[in-house]
């Protein structure tokens, strides 16, 4: 998407790559995380039979935030999203196929530069997904972008196991 991208300072311009070099770290964390959970699943002890179902989730979620200037000095959320979509890696971290491996790391290893062509250096640089989607698809303006100070990201594991309780005879019911 083609947008009319004011001109940087130097500070400003070095704050953006800044942003995306420390976004591509976190997504390479998340990566590996990701691997890690999976990796504890499947080594997990063999549920016993009392264990009817059981699933495994990983999700991931993040939150960009400014310095609020009031007196308490309270930080201002500026986007709570989706970080990365973690279904897939789970997928091939369990049960990992050639084809799913080009699928997902092409994602990762894209130059997701759309919308920074006009901006000296920083299209010079590989542009993560994370970055990408700040300005691309959550439609941050870039002096937002520029405010953002801290994140906060949170991988989540939901491993859900579902028990089912054998029923008691008729005569045990009325006993009690």
């Amino acid at each position: 998407m083609r947008r009319n991208v004011p001109a940087f300072s130097h500070a400003q311009t070095e704050r953006l790559i800044a942003l995306n070099r420390q976004l591509t770290q976190l997504e390479y964390w998340c990566l590996q995380r990701a691997k890690k959970l999976v990796e504890d699943f499947r080594n997990r002890p063999a549920p016993s039979d009392w264990a009817a179902e059981e699933d495994f989730e990983i999700e991931s979620k993040i939150c960009f935030y400014r310095s609020e200037s009031s007196a308490q000095g309270q930080e201002e959320l500026i986007l709570k999203a989706d970080f990365i979509f973690m279904p897939p890696l789970k997928l091939y971290y369990l049960n990992p196929t050639p084809e799913q491996a080009l699928e997902i790391f092409a994602l990762f290893h894209y130059n997701w530069r759309d919308g920074v062509e006009d901006i000296p250096r920083l299209n010079e640089e590989r542009i993560c997904w994370s970055f990408h989607d700040l300005h691309d698809h959550h439609g941050l303006g870039w002096y937002q972008v520029f405010a953002i100070e801290r994140v906060w990201l949170d991988v989540h594991a939901i491993h859900q196991l579902q028990m089912k309780f054998p029923r008691p005879g008729k005569d045990r019911v009325d006993a009690l």
